[in-house]
């Protein structure tokens, strides 16, 4: 159902003509599987940066510093 309104960009409405349930079953189940999805790639996410972050950590430099310049805003 998710797929279907989101990818396939039928309205709500129609799928639940389709399946002959109310429309704010179809807007239910959608949140639903948002919030899924939403929770599942967080935990991916992290999963993901504690791969990443000691490769990072050793690539980076410990005593690297950024010089700033002024910019002239009169010319």
């Amino acid at each position: 159902m998710y797929l279907v309104v989101c990818d396939d960009d039928e309205s709500c409405l129609s799928v639940a003509s389709t399946l002959g349930i109310t429309r704010s079953s179809v807007c239910g189940h959608e949140v639903v599987a948002q919030r899924r999805l939403r929770a599942a790639l967080a935990d991916w996410l992290e999963h993901r940066v504690a791969q990443v972050s000691p490769l990072r950590a050793q690539r980076a430099e410990p005593d690297a510093q950024v010089a700033i310049q002024p910019v002239d805003v009169a010319a």
